[in-house]
């Protein structure tokens, strides 16, 4: 069940015994007024039939006069002092067993001195008489009495008062205060669906935008301009999918992140994997002087210990964290790892690698280093490169080739993670190499400048910094 249902069909309990219950105490104060005022006007007249009954006793105190006699005598005073009444008011005069005189037909003996049906009937005394409300044949009467003993027997003569006409008007009234009240019902039941669908059209909203998240829409946000609680936990709500976006936002990174190393690791390993695999198959297989085993073991041993660092280095590369530790370079050392890591692949690729240095000294990392060279011989090797010239002269490391080259179009581009010119025709490698180039550069400080020329080739190149420490 919703919560608005709930909050109406609550509503309209409590609303409706609010209701049940002020007119029940508006009837009952109202019958009681109108019973208290009939009763007031009863005594009155009752008073009459007293005062006529007991001049009746006194008269009629000589016992030499039969029953029969004086009966007959009381009925006709009683039947005069009737006459002289209001029309609305009955006597009764009777015992416990005959009734004397009576033109109402209630027996107020038993409605006034049975103990069992006074109760039932709600009795109530005035003074010394007692009283009480019947209806008898479909009409109302307030029946008030008094107890006389005369000749050794008791007489009951009573008072019957016609209040049809009150407690019509108390019924009318109980309609009325239904009809009211169920008119009041409906109409606050419509006010309360309009109220109720405004208040809780934000939560539907807030429905709504947590759906969205659920769904993956993590920058969805409630624009909702209320100062009330509702406002308040749209504002958390903001809040929580605020730091949710952030959240997940910060383990895409992370796991993009770990991507791009696990492909850089991949991509980075292939060349002196693939020399270390060159150098093992000599050795084993190939017939070597001692002086070339001692050169192929120190060559394999030296990739082995740059790939385990390589593990670390690149991680900083691609998370961008902190700085890379620069030392001073000697060009001719740096140039001699490069001869032993790629002349190899050259002459499998059958590709003229020209090196040039003018053996001056520089500050970088060598490792990331001949990263970067390897990484642009490999790309100017996937462009159809029959030539490749890597230069290192006044401080300025330059990649050229004669490969396919590249649209001007294509220039920013290209070191964006996983980019590929050509899908259809280069299927080799990951588009991740010339994003490494980037990140490594940056990280020495520098920026990686491209040159290319459409069916000419392409030049990388990068200022390096003179021979300092970082």
């Amino acid at each position: 069940m919703k919560l608005r249902t709930k909050l109406m069909l609550g509503t309209q309990l409590l609303l409706a015994a609010a209701l049940v219950l002020c007119c029940f105490l508006m009837v009952r104060s109202l019958r009681r007024t109108l019973i208290a005022d009939a009763v007031d006007y009863t005594v009155a007249e009752h008073g009459a039939l007293e005062a006529v009954i007991r001049k009746i006793f006194v008269e009629q105190d000589d016992e030499s006069k039969s029953s029969l006699v004086w009966r007959a005598a009381m009925n006709y005073q009683v039947k005069q002092a009737n006459v002289a009444s209001d029309v609305s008011t009955r006597y009764i005069l009777q015992t416990e067993t005959d009734s004397i005189f009576n033109n109402c037909g209630i027996n107020a003996w038993q409605v006034l001195m049975a103990a069992d049906a006074t109760v039932q009937a709600g009795e109530r005394k005035a003074g010394d008489r007692r009283y009480v409300v019947v209806r008898h044949e479909d009409r109302d009467y307030c029946v008030m009495g008094t107890v006389e003993n005369f000749r050794q027997e008791q007489y009951l003569f009573a008072t019957a008062r016609d209040i049809t006409h009150n407690m019509a008007y108390v019924r009318e009234l109980t309609v009325y205060y239904v009809v009211v009240g169920l008119l009041i019902l409906v109409a606050a039941t419509v006010l309360e669906a309009v109220f109720l669908y405004g208040m809780l059209r934000p939560i539907g909203r807030l429905e709504n935008g947590a759906r969205l998240i659920a769904q993956g829409e993590y920058g969805n946000r409630i624009e909702m301009k209320r100062k009330d609680e509702i406002g308040h936990l749209a504002g958390s709500f903001n809040q929580m999918a605020e730091a949710v976006e952030c959240h997940v936002s910060d383990l895409e990174q992370v796991a993009e992140e770990r991507k791009l190393l696990l492909t850089a690791l991949a991509h980075e390993m292939r060349t002196p994997v693939t020399a270390i695999t060159g150098y093992a198959y000599a050795l084993r297989y190939g017939k070597l002087t001692g002086e070339q085993q001692q050169e192929a073991l120190d060559f394999v041993d030296e990739q082995s210990r740059r790939l385990e660092r390589l593990s670390d280095k690149l991680t900083r590369v691609i998370t961008a964290q902190g700085e890379i530790e620069c030392v001073t370079i000697k060009s001719g050392e740096f140039f001699a790892l490069l001869r032993r890591t790629l002349e190899p692949l050259a002459a499998e690729h059958q590709i003229r690698l020209v090196l040039e240095e003018d053996g001056e000294e520089f500050s970088g990392d060598m490792d990331l280093l001949v990263s970067l060279v390897s990484n642009l011989y490999d790309n100017a090797r996937k462009a159809g490169a029959s030539r490749v010239d890597i230069t290192l002269l006044e401080g300025k490391l330059a990649v050229r080739d004669n490969g396919c080259g590249m649209a001007p179009e294509e220039l920013d581009k290209v070191t964006q993670p996983f980019y590929k010119i050509d899908r259809s025709r280069n299927r080799e490698g990951f588009g991740l190499g010339l994003a490494l180039c980037q990140n490594i550069v940056q990280l020495h400080g520098a920026s990686l400048l491209i040159r290319s020329t459409p069916g000419e080739g392409t030049e990388f190149s990068v200022k390096l910094s003179g021979g300092r420490s970082a």
